[in-house]
């Protein structure tokens, strides 16, 4: 969505990374709850669309939004989870989070 939709390139590189990250993010946690014997279906889950007034700023402020309680939610699990494997996929996860969650800010700041 922010590819086609983006006005600045800045929103446009971060959506298709966004992309890229979170697919193999979401691949690596299916492989994990499938070697567990767990199954779960993602065809219910849909992208929020910002709609198209003030885009940019309302992507990344989603983003940003989402970004901070991901990062919160993977610390916790990371710290405290039942599951040693999924605990360890929190951690490895952690920084892209972090990493993505500072791309987002600083495209913010560039993005009045």
């Amino acid at each position: 969505m922010a590819e086609k939709q983006g006005q600045s390139g800045d929103v446009k590189r971060i959506g298709a990374r966004m992309v890229a990250d979170h697919t193999k993010a979401n691949k690596e946690l299916t492989q994990l709850a499938s070697q567990k014997g767990l199954r779960f279906d993602t065809r219910g889950v849909k992208a929020q669309n910002p709609g198209n007034a003030g885009f940019d700023r309302q992507y990344l402020k989603l983003l940003e939004v989402d970004h901070k309680n991901d990062i919160a939610e993977f610390q916790q699990e990371a710290k405290s989870g039942d599951d040693r494997d999924v605990k360890s996929w929190a951690s490895k996860t952690l920084p892209m989070l972090k990493e993505h969650l500072a791309t987002v800010q600083d495209a913010e700041k560039r993005i009045k």
